[in-house]
């Protein structure tokens, strides 16, 4: 492995070498509504990419889980694990939330804060927002929390007993505090005072332990939730009327599909729900539209907790991996269970996330192996099998290895596919097929017209050669593909989701897309063309250069039709 990497100077550098002329504003490569989640387990590099995203967005979100999983940043001003503020607090002039999906957890909020500030990171009311509406996580949710685990005693769930499963299960029986009623001191002692009778009889009756005091409780309130205070806000009206302006919104998520409460490994999950799908709920912006989902996935398997992981490796080969990877957890500094890459798993959660950009980081802590092992399928009952199995069977369900050649040299400095050996290319290539992914890696650019048929580089207005991966490195560096459509504020390509879609690119022809419903091709002026495509559209519409002068209804799907082959198609915008 090699060593570690400049990052924010890496990625100035790579957009220097890779663009001719002056820089021009990186805003308008943004996508407008994005959420970052994680296709796995959990620990994939989350943190990163949304510390380097961030410099392409307005607000960042955090809108789900509270304190007990960490997102690790490094950059100019040093290391931090971020455990509920958002990644994006280091970037001036971004605005960061905490929605009502959080656990907040004021007294571990406020040593968060301090900490930063400590390292020079400027956080005030302008650039740091909590929800009114977020649920506060109150002390005797973390004592419940070791109570449980220590009474399931070896059939633990592996909790970071940092009470986020006592205090989601308030949350549902309606039986915690908003963040809001902190700002009103008379209805909050009241409110309080009720909880604390039921909570109460829960602790002695239940688990036998003390239990707490009113004087208690308002002293905690008054310490760690006093000094949250100035930064509880309507965050629906501030994102409401973001979205009004055009902004760009960033959504921040914790851990991975397979931690979900409802599509994970039950019950060996988190309490909230890690999708993307439940951003715009979770941030407090329910009619947010998200245009694209970073699905972030390691070139290798880990996982912090119980529950089935049915690629895990043991004993000096999975110390080996664990030391090249740093793998031990942010929060708990356990040291995380280790593995080849799951394909089966990766799969099931990219189409979980309903991911329409894959990020593969870590490359470069494989660089030592001779040979790169994957875990391609699972064999369950006698039978090999590509799909992922309800949770209560994973226990029985075995991998099967497939190996690839190793590079075995130091990747750690790449920046561009080029630069990769071409053993590391096919990794890649390999994985990304795998997990449904067809090998077009569209190159990183300004404005201009997309290119699916050049799969490697592209030819620019200007005559140089742009790259077509992007790459950075700390600690591990991380490969990174782009759906590539130009986005801007208010104005953006239409029909460009099919050339990057999995479930459409197998069966699509170049410029071909769906109308609204029924899914078929709008190629010529006045009529479909009647061509079906293999799924519901996602009512995107491509006309003909002719229709542009000319607005005619289209009719139905059994209306006169021609092949799409004769078609001169041209992608609408508005």
């Amino acid at each position: 492995m090699g060593g570690k990497c400049d990052y924010n100077n890496s990625v100035e550098k790579f957009e220097q070498d890779s663009q001719s002329g002056p820089a021009p504003d990186r805003r308008i490569n943004t996508m407008a509504n994005c959420a970052i989640v994680g296709i796995n387990w959990g620990d994939e590099g989350k943190g990163r990419m949304v510390d380097y995203l961030t410099d392409h967005y307005d607000v960042v979100v955090r809108y789900q889980g509270g304190g007990n999983a960490g997102h690790t940043v490094v950059n100019e001003k040093g290391k931090f694990a971020l455990h509920l503020l958002p990644s994006g607090i280091f970037r001036d002039g971004v605005v960061n939330i905490l929605g009502n999906g959080v656990a907040l957890d004021c007294e571990n909020l406020l040593k968060e804060m301090e900490t930063l500030r400590a390292a020079g990171v400027i956080i005030t009311p302008e650039n740091l927002k909590v929800s009114d509406r977020a649920s506060l996580l109150l002390p005797w949710h973390r004592e419940l929390d070791a109570l449980e685990e220590a009474r399931l005693a070896d059939k633990k769930y592996g909790s970071t007993k940092q009470g986020i499963a006592p205090f989601y299960g308030d949350k549902y029986q309606k039986k915690t505090v908003q963040a809001g009623e902190l700002l009103h001191p008379e209805h909050l002692k009241e409110h309080l005072a009720d909880l604390l009778e039921w909570k109460n009889l829960m602790l002695q009756k239940i688990y036998g332990a003390k239990g707490y005091t009113m004087d208690e409780l308002m002293a905690w309130v008054n310490t760690y939730c006093g000094a949250i205070k100035p930064y509880i806000t309507d965050t629906g009206r501030f994102l409401r009327n973001a979205q009004k302006e055009g902004k760009s919104i960033l959504f921040e998520a914790q851990l991975g599909a397979l931690r979900d409460l409802d599509y994970g490994i039950y019950p060996y999950t988190t309490s909230s729900n890690a999708v993307a799908a439940y951003a715009p709920v979770g941030s407090g912006l329910p009619t947010a539209k998200l245009d694209e989902v970073v699905g972030v996935v390691k070139a290798y398997s880990s996982c912090v907790g119980e529950g089935p992981f049915v690629c895990e490796w043991f004993g000096e080969g999975a110390q080996q991996l664990r030391d090249a990877g740093a793998e031990y957890g942010a929060k708990t500094g356990r040291p995380r269970r280790v593995g080849p890459i799951d394909l089966v798993a990766t799969r099931y959660g990219v189409e979980t996330q309903g991911a329409t950009n894959i990020a593969l980081t870590k490359l470069d802590v494989l660089s030592y192996m001779d040979k790169i092992p994957v875990c391609a399928h699972y064999e369950l009952n006698g039978e090999q099998t590509d799909d992922f199995p309800f949770p209560v069977l994973l226990q029985d369900a075995k991998p099967v290895v497939e190996y690839l050649p190793g590079w075995q040299c130091d990747i750690s400095g790449a920046r561009n596919w080029d630069d990769l050996p071409e053993a590391a290319r096919s990794y890649v290539e390999y994985v990304e097929k795998a997990i449904g992914w067809l090998p077009h890696r569209l190159r990183l650019r300004r404005r201009g017209a997309r290119e699916p048929h050049h799969p490697l580089t592209h030819q620019s207005k200007e005559g140089t050669k742009a790259p077509s991966l992007l790459f950075y490195c700390n600690f591990a560096s991380f490969y990174i593909k782009y759906e590539q459509r130009p986005l801007r504020k208010k104005r953006r390509t239409l029909c460009a989701r099919i050339f990057t879609s999995p479930r459409f690119r197998p069966a699509m022809r170049p410029n071909t897309c769906c109308t609204s419903f029924p899914p078929t091709c709008a190629s010529r002026r006045g009529a479909d063309c009647g061509w079906r495509l293999p799924a519901p559209s996602t009512s995107w519409a491509c006309r003909s250069r002719r229709s542009r002068s000319t607005s005619s209804p289209r009719t139905s799907p059994t209306s006169t039709t021609r092949s799409p082959k004769s078609a001169s198609t041209r992608c609408a915008t508005t």
